[in-house]
């Protein structure tokens, strides 16, 4: 950006380059490869042309695809961020959030048990676009302590029964404050605000995520293991862009 235009008071954005990027539960999938870890996906996508750059970005990075579902019915969501420098100038999204339903989810409802079988670990990223409906919750957590693995789950919206029997949840406090329906005011509250998560969704841990105030974690006694809490602290650095902050944490955590 390097004027203003004549037409209306805003930027005019010169258009130099572009490119595709993995993006929400992509990005999850993206980290945990990036940390030498063998990922599989389970998700929709349109039957359009983003749908197949999607999948072959997947390919690219080496994340397996045999879960990917192809829903006629909606576009593959899209995110354009348009940017200046490291400035965010505008988002774009395309995108249907209504929920999975029809064909598409019980395709994705069959898949899921298969797809854990030789899993580690589940990951549910939740963006709030559809693709997790109690059914998938449901079948995919008990699928995963049926295994004995766990189950972590990035969150949406305020209620967070819908994750009960999950192993951990990984909310920034702006999330856990909604899923509470009260704030967190000062670091000595969050104790109490994650053993509420923890009782809500009977879990076995809370993870809240605190920008510059950094992590902070409770787990419940399990077995040989003691209760168990701390806080993370952050190094300062100069941030211009958070996209994907909370994708790396559950990434690192699943690791």
């Amino acid at each position: 950006v390097t004027r203003i235009s004549p037409e209306a008071p805003i930027p005019v954005l010169a258009v130099r380059s572009s490119e595709l990027r993995l993006g929400g539960a992509g990005n999850v999938a993206a980290n945990l490869v990036a940390m030498d870890a063998a990922v599989e996906v389970v998700g929709i996508v349109g039957d359009d042309a983003h749908g197949r750059d999607l999948r072959q970005l997947f390919e690219e990075s080496g994340i397996g695809t045999d879960g990917v579902v192809v829903d006629g019915s909606r576009p593959t969501i899209e995110k354009t961020r348009m940017m200046s420098g490291v400035q965010q100038m505008l988002r774009v999204d395309w995108e249907d959030v209504r929920p999975l339903d029809g064909a598409a989810h019980e395709a994705a409802l069959s898949i899921i048990p298969g797809m854990l079988e030789d899993a580690d670990a589940v990951v549910l990223s939740d963006y709030g676009k559809g693709m997790l409906t109690e059914e998938i919750l449901e079948t995919t957590i008990a699928a995963g302590r049926a295994r004995g693995i766990p189950v972590l789950v990035d969150p949406k919206g305020s209620d967070f029964s819908r994750y009960r029997g999950a192993t951990l949840v990984t909310p920034n406090r702006k999330e856990a404050e909604l899923a509470l329906g009260r704030r967190i005011e000062t670091l000595e509250d969050l104790p109490a605000a994650a053993d509420e998560l923890m009782r809500v969704a009977e879990l076995d841990m809370a993870l809240i995520t605190l920008s510059a105030d950094g992590i902070y974690f409770r787990a419940k006694a399990s077995g040989d293991q003691p209760e168990a809490e701390g806080r993370i602290p952050t190094l300062a650095r100069a941030v211009f862009d958070v996209t994907g902050a909370g994708d790396t944490v559950v990434a690192h955590r699943s690791e």
